[in-house]
């Protein structure tokens, strides 16, 4: 009685494994938020804090300064996600399939620049981009409610970050980081929400 029970066991403990190999693969991306910044980085899964490998790694660690020498270091991402919506079932009228791919591609530009001032001290500055995750409907999602136009919403940043770096014994920096950041959005094309906002006239289309 014994070995049909541990077979039943076996067979059990397998089945979660089994449903995970016959899932079909996800597919997604960080949106609008960056993986890492500078291509070693990208390379590497976002790793740039323990690692820094070019001037951009400051954007992660600030104390990274004094570890990378003079230099400098540009990159630009090219992202062209596909977006859009499916509705099935909706009473009120919104049942279809939305494609919002109606801007692409989105370049994501970076830069970064190292230099010592000293034996222990560092400037420099990172430059970098988020953003590329936008929605633009051709054919709007709320046009059963008398929405008109392209729907969609825009978010895009700018970070600039100049940075010190002091080396404080071998091995061990301290740096710091003031961050600037310039950034815009827009939503068109969800007039049919404005009900619901505390200043209905400025909610959408500005």
């Amino acid at each position: 009685m014994i070995k049909p029970t541990i077979r039943k066991s076996t067979i059990l403990a397998a089945l979660p494994l089994a449903a995970t190999m016959l899932a079909p693969a996800a597919q997604a991306t960080d949106g609008y938020f960056l993986n890492g910044v500078g291509a070693a980085a990208k390379g590497a899964g976002g790793v740039a804090i323990a690692l820094p490998q070019d001037a951009l790694s400051i954007a992660a660690n600030p104390a990274a300064a004094t570890e990378l020498g003079h230099r400098i270091d540009g990159g630009l991402e090219v992202f062209i996600p596909r977006r859009g919506a499916r509705i099935n079932g909706n009473l009120a009228g919104l049942d279809g399939a939305y494609t919002a791919n109606d801007t692409n591609p989105f370049v994501l530009p970076e830069f970064g620049y190292v230099r010592p001032v000293s034996d222990k001290v560092s400037l420099g500055i990172a430059i970098y981009a988020h953003g590329g995750m936008n929605t633009t409907y051709g054919s709007s999602p709320f046009a059963a409610f008398g929405e008109t136009g392209t729907t969609g919403v825009d978010l895009k940043q700018v970070f600039i970050t100049p940075t010190a770096a002091v080396r404080i014994a071998p091995g061990h920096s301290l740096g710091i980081s003031a961050i600037g950041l310039a950034q815009g959005f827009r939503a068109r094309g969800i007039g049919v929400f404005s009900a619901a906002s505390a200043d209905p006239a400025n909610f959408t289309n500005r």
